[in-house]
């Protein structure tokens, strides 16, 4: 008899572990050229909540309380930038601080650190400037970027992006700890469930019971890919431990893309519309 990847009480510590992490209150607080602001406000709004705004000067930031989980956005031209960054590295923000400086034509999007939890970015007021900052919000967010996206939905692609990417290296990680203990079903299938509920939060869904046909679903996924990288194994030996890393990695970023074209269309086999269908076959 198959035995399933892992038992219901590690799925319901995942689930657990998942809903803790995405409910974490992250603001976003605007300070800077009043021009970049205002942008700014009017993108991070759309379809969310308006951020912050801190209308103080270089020198006034610096004596400023600075919240522990609120991430701070300067928006400044190169010829504010230098009073800001003292500002900031002298105030050294608990929830991370981004100094966008806007360099038109001249932006090479790089961001680079300037200070514990701070970054500069080389930043445009183009479209792919303003994507480019998405990008650089999410990854100093970190743990918090979820909640800070579900907060300012503008961020959601670049957060899904980052949920993704962070699973398919974990399954890869798992894939290289299986090839030396050969234990990789129970700890990929977490991983995999740990990317399907996040992204699942990420679009606004509850993690309640109408999450269930998606761990069913993570739990066969991870059956079939074991029984490929099995598979596989047997007809190259000598790469097994290739093979389960690729296994592992393509597995679960295939696990995290169809789960976010799943939750882009509004889950439409949550437990409540799955019971609805099968009610529907029985008339």
């Amino acid at each position: 008899m198959a035995k399933l990847p892992f038992g219901v009480s590690k799925a319901l510590e995942v689930w657990r572990h998942v809903s803790q992490t995405t409910v974490r209150p992250t603001n976003l607080i605007l300070a800077g050229n009043p021009r970049l602001v205002e942008a700014a406000r009017e993108r991070f709004a759309a379809g969310g909540v308006v951020p912050a705004e801190w209308r103080v000067s270089a020198d006034r930031l610096a004596n400023s309380e600075l919240p522990a989980e609120d991430l701070i956005l300067l928006l400044v031209t190169p010829e504010e930038e230098e009073a800001y960054s003292v500002a900031v590295a002298a105030r050294r923000p608990a929830g991370g601080a981004i100094i966008a400086v806007d360099e038109g034509a001249r932006a090479t999007g790089r961001a680079s650190s300037i200070g514990l939890r701070c970054r500069r970015l080389s930043f445009s007021d183009s479209e792919w400037g303003w994507q480019r900052l998405y990008e650089i919000c999410v990854e100093t967010a970190g743990e918090r970027a979820v909640s800070l996206a579900k907060r300012y939905p503008v961020l959601r692609d670049s957060a899904a992006r980052r949920v993704i990417a962070k699973g398919a290296l974990q399954g890869g990680a798992v894939g290289i700890a299986s090839a030396l203990r050969g234990t990789q079903a129970p700890a990929l299938a977490a991983v995999q469930l740990n990317v399907v509920l996040t992204l699942a939060a990420l679009h606004g869904h509850k993690l309640d019971q109408e999450r269930v046909p998606e761990v069913v679903l993570v739990v066969a996924a991870g059956f079939g890919t074991g029984r490929v990288a099995r598979y596989l194994e047997r007809r190259v030996p000598k790469a097994a431990w290739l093979v389960r890393v690729v296994a592992a990695t393509l597995g679960t970023l295939a696990v995290g893309l169809a789960a976010l074209c799943y939750y882009r269309k509004g889950a439409p086999w949550s437990t409540t519309r799955l019971i609805s269908f099968v009610a529907s076959l029985r008339r």
